[in-house]
């Protein structure tokens, strides 16, 4: 009964505004998995896009964050009935926080697990798996962000905590068809110059650039996990030519920490707007000419920890 209650608040659900309204559309099923238990398809929809197939059908696609079955995606042609979309590429259960249009094409990034897989159609359906991996990079901990620029794809990986920082990747061909490395080259190593930069949280192109932002936390992954000291975000602009400057970052990286060369941050914020604590660079988006940004900061979860242990 408790795993019955668990699965039922834990589902992830779609909700959608208009006339002045939100209104559910989507609350995500369960199912009997393994031990007899009950599972929630996901327990959150961590990505949506909209997407117009190779026969002119547009729909919006929903991607299954920290799934539990082998749903990745989901699709709506009315904004209100959804059905999974067919895929079977790599054992589920399924992850994602990504996807992007590129050239007449939905391309997905998987997550954890996915060991940095891309994979893209120009029909993605309910009855038949017509997915093509496009590229396979060693990335511990999957794909944090896709993009379309510049007639190019762009991937940013994440590398794991305590084992480097992220990637970004761009494509060498303008419609991406070998999942080899050969097909790939790399823009951005290490982090940023950074190895607490593991992960890399949100890519958007704004005014002929592109924006990269990191992820962050204060975990060492080894054989006995400990603490270091708390990191805000960083954020990067890279140009079409796949240069890139720091705009918010720390003016100094320690030595054990830097992995390339960087200079000062352009913007004259260093990481996290300054605050340790805004680990994640959570999502960019460009809106009337100004480029937006949204974080984690994980000062939200002090009140929750008892005051006889601070």
């Amino acid at each position: 009964a408790d795993v019955i209650e668990w699965s039922n608040d834990m589902s992830a659900e779609i909700w959608r505004y208009h006339d002045g309204a939100w209104t559910k559309v989507r609350k995500a099923p369960t199912f009997l998995g393994p031990g007899g238990y009950r599972y929630p398809e996901g327990i959150g929809y961590r990505y949506m896009t909209t997407f117009k197939d190779k026969y002119g059908v547009e729909a919006i696609y929903a991607g299954v964050g920290q799934g539990f079955g082998t749903t990745l995606l989901i699709k709506s042609t009315d904004g209100t009935n959804w059905n999974k979309v067919r895929f079977g590429q790599v054992p589920p259960p399924y992850d994602t926080r990504t996807m992007t249009v590129h050239n007449g094409k939905l391309y997905v990034g998987m997550g954890f697990g996915g060991t940095g897989a891309v994979f893209g159609t120009d029909d993605p359906n309910p009855t038949t798996d017509t997915w093509v991996k496009v590229a396979e990079f060693d990335a511990d901990f999957g794909i944090g962000a896709l993009k379309s620029f510049n007639g190019y794809l762009y991937a940013v990986t994440w590398e794991g905590i305590g084992v480097g920082g992220f990637h970004v990747w761009r494509s060498n061909a303008q419609a991406p068809s070998d999942p080899t490395l050969g097909d790939w080259t790399l823009v951005v190593d290490g982090g940023a110059g950074d190895n607490w930069n593991p992960m890399g949280a949100d890519i958007e192109s704004f005014k002929d650039n592109l924006y990269v932002g990191s992820m962050s936390l204060p975990i060492v992954s080894d054989e006995q996990p400990s603490l270091h000291a708390p990191k805000g975000f960083d954020l990067i602009r890279v140009d079409k030519e796949d240069n890139w400057d720091l705009i918010v970052g720390n003016y100094q990286v320690p030595p054990e920490r830097q992995t390339v060369p960087r200079g000062p941050p352009l913007s004259g914020w260093p990481s996290g707007f300054g605050n340790p604590f805004n680990f994640y660079c959570w999502q960019l988006e460009e809106h009337c000419d100004l480029l937006y940004l949204g974080s984690f900061d994980a000062t939200s979860f002090l009140r929750f920890i008892p005051i006889d242990i601070i």
